[in-house]
């Protein structure tokens, strides 16, 4: 049996999906009472793992509830915030939309303006709306282009003009959009909202107070892995969870891990699948800038809060990210946040001449983010009461590669020289003279530096086995050492196994679809899929090669995970 809790969360993007705990059916009870549901609200995978008495009932009521917010606020539905934006007024609205638009009022200001659910013409004139979400829709709008192709700036300067989200007014059961508009090339546009960045925070918050309705006080509760609400882990040290947080360079992985129970936790980043483009060598994501019109270059990477109150998580990551990493230090350690117990971590990314280096910043204590990726180093941390900052320093790099660089060329000099001397009796000549032998061991010793610290001490666990997934199901494992297979018991007709030139396919079928896994001495990649023409998960995740990594299919609900022997982490994303 799959060790307990084993869970992989994922956003974007950028997408993100659960790892289930044990091998139960999508929606059941499991011996010892823990109910294990997947949900497919917000148009992402949504997971409910619950333990008590009453969880199968909670559970229902979670789902259900997941579906009535999802219909009140998806932008591709015939939804109350699609009206709202059609007509500029809605009235009648349902009591969950006028609350969220309040909350999403105040968060506004509270951010100055960083979190902004205005914003959705310009995520849209991006191509990283919810209209974007399965590839290039049909073009209806007058800004339509070919998918993933930069936005004249007449549309950004315009849409800029539309992010007055503060003038918005709630009159009871009536919401009103403010009702300036622009004009360009003769079509008007007015504010269009979207509540997205703090949606699933609030299906969150709803789901841990109808557990709490029902007396169920162990589990977590999964919003597509970017909103996440933990109770108790009844098998963990304490109550907690050990929870891994999303490697922005590599999603199947994470970069840290702490440890928490009873608490939420949102993460956002600029690495979410579906939620990015990348284009000439730049990557345009989903979270846009107001006062530029462009998607945030700041070099935030992302960003992951933890705090009691999800719809406060959800928002305050997107501002952190929108703020900038000098505005972020200051923020995230400033009085708003330690009054109201906000946790934060910030990942930047400094460029620097022979690449970059990555810092982590965070309000916290320095061990309370265990850092698990190579690169990372925490910079800011918060010790005996005050924040300390030291900016990580790449001179050591720089100066192992100078020094190589000049062994090469001193190497070059040498043996041009040598060359251009007459020719001498070969007995007479020293091939090793003392310069030279300097030369070769400092070559040696930076060679040996870079490949000790790339390849022999990089932080990574031993791939063992891959097991893959259907929902909730362990449909086949393989495992490393034997180069061996085997499809679990009852799943025969869910998948099919062919072997060749060393190399295992494993195709796993479900509602009408397919995806493929290619499996051979180094790892496991999603090499096929039909669940959708963008094939996230054939195209954004690399080659599983260690332990404690995923590749998830978040339209068939398809995962692969490598596993090194050890306990999976819960990993947020």
């Amino acid at each position: 049996m799959v060790k307990k809790f084993a869970v992989l969360m994922l956003c974007v993007l950028c997408a993100a999906a659960w790892l289930p705990c044990r091998p139960v059916s999508a929606v059941g009870v499991s011996a010892d009472g823990g109910v294990y549901v997947t949900d497919d609200s917000f148009n992402t995978e949504n997971i409910i793992n619950l333990y008590g008495e009453n969880a199968a009932e909670a559970a229902e009521a979670i789902v259900a509830e997941f579906e009535t917010i999802d219909d009140l606020f998806s932008l591709t539905k015939d939804s109350q915030i699609a009206e709202l934006n059609e007509n500029g007024v809605l009235f009648g609205a349902d009591q969950r939309v006028t609350y969220l638009i309040g909350r999403a009022l105040e968060l506004f200001e509270i951010t100055e303006g960083a979190f902004n659910p205005a914003t959705y013409l310009l995520t849209d004139l991006w191509q990283l709306s919810s209209r974007f979400g399965d590839g290039a829709p049909a073009e209806t709008r007058p800004y339509d282009r070919p998918l993933y192709t930069l936005p004249e700036q007449k549309y950004i300067d315009a849409f800029r003009q539309l992010l007055n989200f503060g003038d918005i007014v709630i009159d009871g059961d009536t919401v009103y959009l403010p009702d300036n508009s622009v004009t360009v090339d003769g079509a008007e546009y007015r504010m269009m909202i979207d509540l997205g960045g703090i949606v699933k925070g609030y299906a969150a918050e709803r789901a841990r107070e109808i557990a709490s309705e029902y007396g169920v006080t162990q589990g977590y509760v999964s919003l597509g892995g970017s909103s996440i609400v933990f109770l108790t882990n009844p098998d963990g040290d304490g109550g907690d969870f050990t929870v891994g947080v999303i490697n922005p360079d590599n999603i199947s992985s994470y970069y840290a891990r702490i440890n928490v129970s009873n608490t939420a936790m949102s993460t956002s980043g600029d690495y979410q699948p579906g939620k990015y483009f990348e284009l000439d060598g730049k990557r345009y994501c989903h979270i846009i800038d107001g006062e530029t019109g462009m998607p945030v270059d700041s070099g935030i990477r992302t960003v992951s809060i933890i705090c009691d109150d999800p719809v406060l998580a959800d928002a305050m990551t997107t501002a952190v990210m929108v703020m900038g990493y000098d505005e972020a230090r200051a923020k995230i350690n400033g009085g708003y946040f330690g009054s109201n117990g906000v946790k934060t971590a910030v990942v930047y990314e400094r460029q620097w001449l022979l690449g970059s280096v990555k810092e982590v910043v965070t309000n916290t204590s320095a061990d309370f983010w265990q850092i698990t990726s190579p690169g990372y180093t925490i910079c800011g941390y918060v010790t005996d009461g005050d924040f300390a900052y030291n900016a990580k320093n790449p001179n050591l790099w720089l100066f192992i590669c100078a020094v190589g660089a000049a062994a090469i060329v001193l190497i070059v000099i040498a043996v041009v020289k040598r060359k251009s001397r007459p020719s001498r009796d070969v007995r007479k000549q020293k091939f090793f003279r003392p310069a030279d032998v300097i030369v070769y061991a400092v070559t040696a010793a930076c060679v040996l530096a870079l490949f000790l610290g790339f390849v022999v001490f990089r932080q990574q666990s031993d791939l063992e086995r891959v097991e893959i997934y259907l929902g909730a199901d362990i449909v086949y494992v393989f495992d490393m050492a034997s180069e061996t297979g085997e499809i679990a018991e009852g799943h025969e007709g869910d998948v099919s196994v062919r072997t060749e030139g060393g190399v295992t396919y494993v195709t796993v079928y479900t509602d009408g679809h397919y995806n493929v896994v290619t499996i051979d001495s180094e790892g496991a990649k999603m090499t096929d899929a039909d669940c959708s023409n963008t094939k996230e998960c054939v195209n954004n995740f690399p080659k599983i090669t260690s332990g404690d990594s995923v590749i998830i299919c978040d339209v068939t609900h398809v995962k692969v995970v490598g596993s090194g022997g050890g306990e999976l982490p819960v990993i947020s994303g």
